[in-house]
Parts: C-alpha cells; structure tokens; sequence
C-alpha cells in the first residue's frame, strides 16, 4: 500500500502540469509501479519507470515501457525518447538496450546519493529506430492513466 501511494501521488504533480503521461502498472488489480514519458522540447519525451521490489524481474517494466513507447512514438508522434540511469544500474541500463535504446553518454558525477557521487547515463532512442525494429506492445497487462486522489 505504501508503495502505491507513493506511485500514485507522486504522479499526480506531473499530471497536473500537462507535462507528460503517468502509467500505473496494474497486476491483478494492484498498482506495482509505473511508467511515465514527460515532454521535453524538439518532440522530445524522458522516459522514467518503477516497480514495486517484489516484482523485479518478472518482465513487467519491460512492458510497461514498451507500451509508452508505442505511445511516445505512435500517439504522441515522438522523435526521439531519452532515459537517464544511474551507473550502477545494470538490470535499468538491460532493460533498455533490451527495448532498442543505445548509451549515449555519461554525465560524470552528476548525481548526489547519500555522501557519495555518481555517474548517470544517458539513453536515446529514435522513432526510425523504433519502427525499424518494430517493436510492438505484448501481453494483455493493464496500464491505466493516473491521477491521485485528494482526501
């Protein structure tokens, strides 16, 4: 529960401004995590996700993030999708080499956890990319537009 909320109200900021598009990932109707695409200038979209620790590893952010990306390119007629990822984040950085992103770059130190600096990467894909590799949303999990209830 804590989880969802968190998810859920952290969406809703976002939402509100228009910047971008926020995504539950439902699992039996459980909220586990979500997606979301923010608009960035050029046609632009930043790519971000999250799943509930217990559901690591079981292929659900792979496509929830395949399903914003349809979106993102499809819909939304994106031209290029970026995501940032932490260095050290290697099941992140498969994930989107896994969907068709390439690494672009590291931005040094850019990160403050804790006491500690680190490096975040940078992630581009393309829409010539996208449709060339023809990657297409599988499955028949649920994702739902979010917005967080005030009480």
């Amino acid at each position: 529960a804590e989880f969802c909320e968190e998810v859920l109200c952290g969406a809703k900021e976002e939402n509100d401004r228009g910047d971008g598009w926020n995504w539950s990932i439902l699992l039996d109707g459980e909220v586990i995590g979500r997606v979301r695409l923010s608009k960035r200038p050029s046609s632009t979209g930043e790519l971000g996700y999250e799943i509930a620790p217990k559901h690591w590893t079981n292929g659900f952010a792979t496509e929830a993030v395949r399903a914003a990306l349809e979106f993102g390119f499809g819909v939304q007629r994106l031209h290029r999708v970026q995501a940032y990822v932490f260095a050290n984040n290697d099941p992140s950085q498969r994930l989107l080499r896994k969907v068709g992103f390439a690494e672009e770059g590291c931005l040094r130190e850019k990160v403050q956890w804790g006491e500690a600096r680190m490096d975040d990467l940078i992630f581009g894909l393309l829409a010539s990319e996208w449709e060339q590799a023809g990657y297409k949303r599988k499955g028949s999990r649920e994702l739902r537009s979010q917005s967080c209830k005030s009480d």
